[in-house]
């Protein structure tokens, strides 16, 4: 199994929308389930609000990583973001 994937969403999205990527209520194919059936560990981000500024999204982010890097020392961190 490879590293922990951390999940980054769009503008006015948040962590949510990766369990319902067809925003219709049927959480149908959801991309952190897919990593997980791969042996990944998965963390998705949301911010404090959706159109905070982008230096504290930065920031969030940031210490996101850090800390999925202390529980996962020496694994490789793949980070997808989508927008």
């Amino acid at each position: 199994s490879g590293g922990p994937v951390v999940l980054v969403h769009g503008a006015n999205r948040n962590a949510s929308y990766f369990l319902d990527p067809h925003e219709d209520g049927s959480f149908r194919d959801p991309l952190p389930e897919l990593f997980r059936q791969a042996g990944r560990a998965v963390y998705a981000v949301s911010f404090a609000h959706n159109q905070d500024d982008n230096w504290w999204w930065c920031e969030a982010l940031n210490e996101a990583v850090l800390e999925i890097s202390r529980r996962h020392p020496e694994q490789k961190i793949t980070l997808l973001g989508h927008s």
